[in-house]
């Protein structure tokens, strides 16, 4: 069982679950879940906090399996090209994780400030997570995996969703000036 938690270096914040769990999909009586996406570019890729998570994760299994390490084990860090084309941000060579847990995780903005209104966070924020890497060995399926505890947004991005914020959709015109603004 994972005990140390690691800091990721920032990346970009997608499928963000968390101010509530949800089932996720493709996976036979689970449980709710928090959980998000992070993707790290080159840069991201080349920082200490990267470098230490993979060492952290290699350990873990070391540790779990004994030193012998299972064909087929399946990884924490994906590649961005299983997602590009089909969702925003997802790019070759890009690696993204995706942390998880049943408990909801703290979260927080930039100013170390809890988060309780998550509506001004979306995919496209960069953020950080501290995770807890952990191996597992069910169902014939083998792998490392990682477990969300607290997030830090920490700068506001272009949105993967495509959505606009309300300033942006509406333009500057004659009908967004106040009465007292109109000529008549």
């Amino acid at each position: 069982m994972a005990t140390k938690a690691f800091l990721t270096p920032p990346g970009t914040a997608s499928f963000l679950n968390l101010e509530k769990p949800r089932i996720m999909p493709g996976i036979v009586n689970a449980e709710p879940r928090y959980s998000m996406s992070l993707i790290f570019d080159k840069a991201a890729q080349a920082s200490p906090e990267f470098r230490t998570l993979q060492d952290a994760c290699a350990e873990a299994a070391r540790d779990f399996f004994k030193g012998k390490m299972p064909p087929n084990m399946r990884s924490c860090f994906r590649d961005g090209a299983e997602k590009q084309g089909q969702y925003e941000g997802y790019k070759a060579g890009d690696i993204f994780i995706q942390p998880w847990s049943k408990n909801k995780p703290g979260v927080v903005n930039r100013a170390r400030q809890e988060v309780i209104d998550y509506t001004e966070f979306h995919a496209g924020w960069t953020a950080r997570a501290f995770v807890r890497p952990f191996a597992y060995d069910q169902a014939g399926n083998k792998g490392i995996g990682l477990f969300l505890d607290v997030v830090q947004f920490l700068k506001a991005g272009k949105r993967l969703d495509g959505r606009l914020s309300a300033t942006e959709a509406f333009p500057q015109d004659k009908y967004s000036q106040d009465e007292d603004d109109e000529e008549v």
